[in-house]
């Protein structure tokens, strides 16, 4: 990104893609405020240069409104999702995987907002069409299948919630490993979700042993980290894919 900028590349597609990725990157290492600024240039770019409704532009815009989510915008988070979601769905048609994870993160949205009720109903949706365009053990199922948990569990359906979260981090362990951050975060949720199920011992060992992860891979300063040794719930997004 900084190579580009210093040779004076333009900004065409491949130099808006590359920025829009390093925005992300900053956001999965835990500068989420120097993310979301970065994001919110690159959107206005694609916007000017190649129109709000190109495809990497609706991908950029799908991840500004986590960006927007994480820090505190809730209203322009929806708004901005609300607007995205419409969008896929006219260039990609409503059963593209895009137009999906759109749905996907604007669950988030709603549920930070106070809405567990309409997130779930989004989420259960985005569940059952990942798992039949891609299978279940599919990382953008599972994504779902973690947050689908936290709807539950903010609906007040303890049971539901764990039961939901103990399939997701059984199938997370498989496909992606102990130690990946998404396993982690399902891994953190859990143990939650097992305290509210009263179940305190079983939380006590899963959360032991997420915060001995999270000290080996993302370190104890990364926010995901700090929410989960604060019993926090943690979020999972979908970036979309390039198509």
């Amino acid at each position: 990104h900084n190579n580009l900028a210093e040779i004076g590349s333009p900004w065409n597609q491949f130099r808006l893609v590359v920025a829009a990725d390093f925005g992300v990157s900053l956001r999965r290492a835990g500068y989420r405020e120097e993310g979301a600024a970065e994001g919110e240039q690159v959107l206005k770019l694609y916007a000017s240069v190649l129109g709000p409704d190109n495809r990497d532009a609706l991908r950029s815009a799908v991840n500004i409104m986590n960006d927007r989510r994480i820090t505190g915008d809730l209203s322009g988070a929806q708004e901005l999702g609300e607007r995205t979601v419409e969008s896929w769905e006219k260039v990609a048609g409503p059963e593209h995987p895009n137009t999906v994870a759109a749905h996907a993160n604007l669950a988030n949205t709603l549920r930070a907002s106070g809405n567990p009720k309409a997130a779930r109903e989004m989420d259960e949706k985005a569940l059952r069409d990942f798992t039949r365009i891609f299978g279940e053990e599919h990382p953008s199922t599972l994504v779902v299948m973690t947050n689908l948990a936290s709807d539950l569990a903010a609906m007040g359906e303890v049971r539901l919630a764990r039961e939901r979260g103990e399939r997701s981090l059984e199938l997370h362990r498989q496909v992606r490993g102990f130690d990946h951050p998404c396993t982690l975060a399902t891994a953190s949720n859990l143990s939650v979700d097992r305290r509210a199920d009263n179940d305190p011992a079983a939380a006590d060992e899963l959360h032991a042993e997420v915060i001995r992860l999270y000290d080996l891979t993302l370190g104890s300063e990364h926010p995901d980290s700090r929410l989960a040794i604060n019993y926090g719930r943690i979020v999972l997004d979908i970036e979309p894919m390039m198509d």
